[in-house]
């Protein structure tokens, strides 16, 4: 039995394990030389110069003609199977602000805290007073409604962070810069 050789290096663990899975599924013995560290610290991955997939020499060239094979022959067969690939829809913009503005100095919790503070206030202004009183010293149960997450509350537990305000001043710049130097180009529909 000859010795293992490298046949491929690839950048994920995932795509490791594909192409181990294909040449086991084609009789070839492929191990994943690195798949423990691969695994459990992923972003050591470049370190490692990918993630090596090795088979016995004798089946270097076999698993070599398979891998191309099924590269070359794999985006056909997924749309055979599938149909056309269609292209993910992108983030609207106001996502992207509002997952940046939520991340960095808990805006959008805080105004969502806040509005819900202001629905159960009110709501409480026009039902009776007995559904909103305090249980007695014998009942464990309170219907105070209380707006949070767990054990967080974001009215109380909200704090501001430089950091996400100079971030979130850098991505503001850096837009801008990037609208002023390309502006956006108007797509010419080619169909009439």
């Amino acid at each position: 039995m000859s010795g293992a050789v490298t046949i491929r290096r690839c950048a994920t663990l995932g795509e490791a394990l594909i192409c181990q899975g294909l040449l086991q599924a084609n009789g070839l013995h492929c191990s994943v030389d690195n798949y423990y560290h691969s695994a459990n610290e992923w972003w050591l991955v470049p370190a490692f110069n990918g993630v090596s997939l090795s088979v016995f020499q004798d089946d270097h060239d076999e698993a070599r003609r398979l891998i191309i094979e099924h590269a070359e022959t794999g985006p056909a067969l997924l749309e055979q199977e599938f149909g056309p690939y269609e292209t993910p829809r992108k983030y609207g913009v106001i996502a992207a602000w509002y997952m940046l503005l939520d991340y960095t100095l808990k805006i959008p919790s805080l105004v969502i805290a806040v509005l819900l503070t202001g629905l159960f206030s009110l709501i409480g202004q026009f039902t009776p007073e007995e559904w909103w009183r305090q249980p007695d010293v014998q009942t464990t149960q309170s219907w105070v409604p209380e707006v949070r997450v767990g054990t967080y509350n974001p009215v109380y537990e909200t704090s501001f962070e430089l950091e996400g305000l100079l971030l979130l001043i850098a991505i503001l710049l850096v837009f801008l810069a990037d609208r002023l130097i390309k502006p956006p180009t108007v797509a010419k529909d080619d169909t009439q």
